[in-house]
This record gives C-alpha cells, sequence and structure tokens, in this order.
C-alpha cells in the first residue's frame, strides 16, 4: 500500500491519466474498505462495457482455492486496518 501511495502522488497529473481511470476507480489509499469489496459483483452497472459473467477461476496446481484466498485476503486487509487504526465496514446483509 505504501508503494501504491508513492504511485499515486508521482503520477497524478491530468497528462498519466488512461483508459482504466476513466471511471474514476475509487482509491483504496484514501479509502482501504474498499479492498474488501472484491467480491461483489454488479455486472448491470454499466451496461455499455463488455463484461463475463462467468467468473470461473483456473486455480493452478497446488495453489489455494478460492475460499482459502479470500479468507486469506480479508485477513490481510483486516490487519492492515487495524494497523492505521481504521473500522471494519458494516456487515452487509446476505438477501
Amino acid at each position: 500500500m505504501g508503494l501504491f501511495e508513492e504511485k499515486e502522488n508521482k503520477f497524478n497529473k491530468p497528462e498519466n491519466k488512461w483508459v482504466f481511470d476513466l471511471d474514476g476507480p475509487p482509491n483504496p489509499v484514501a479509502s482501504p474498505q474498499i479492498l474488501l469489496a472484491f467480491d461483489e459483483k454488479d455486472y448491470k452497472t454499466v451496461k455499455s462495457r463488455p463484461h463475463h459473467s462467468n467468473d470461473l477461476l483456473d486455480i493452478v496446481e497446488n495453489g489455494k482455492n478460492y475460499t482459502v484466498a479470500r479468507a486469506s485476503w480479508r485477513r490481510k486487509v483486516r490487519e492492515y486496518l487495524r494497523d492505521k487504526g481504521i473500522s471494519m465496514p458494516d456487515v452487509k446483509p446476505v438477501n
């Protein structure tokens, strides 16, 4: 995250913008809670953009399965938020 913040500060001029900046993606340095939203799916928000509705992942041999990788990611984000003194986002209802 420190390296990402350094990159954001170094390349923040209009001439540094590129195609993936057009939507104004949220910045995880300014709002680290969005790191937990990686698993949210909402394919209907931008109808003009193509997308893949099948999220099958190729698991490499001897690699983590999705459930283990997801739990590991969430643990690391929780630790980062705790180190920065930021509270975890509220739990959302399942349905």
